[in-house]
């Protein structure tokens, strides 16, 4: 079904561009994460 998946966007920590996607189930979905991500330019 399409409402069973989660769209979880990578977004640089001093910029906010986008760097990138990944879609989840719901059901398989346990994310923790506190790290912060830089893109090339920054």
């Amino acid at each position: 079904m399409p409402g069973d998946m989660v769209t979880l966007v990578q977004l640089c920590g001093v910029c906010s561009s986008e760097l990138g996607t990944l879609e989840f189930k719901k059901e398989n979905m346990m994310l923790s994460s506190k790290e912060t991500v830089w893109c090339p330019a920054c």
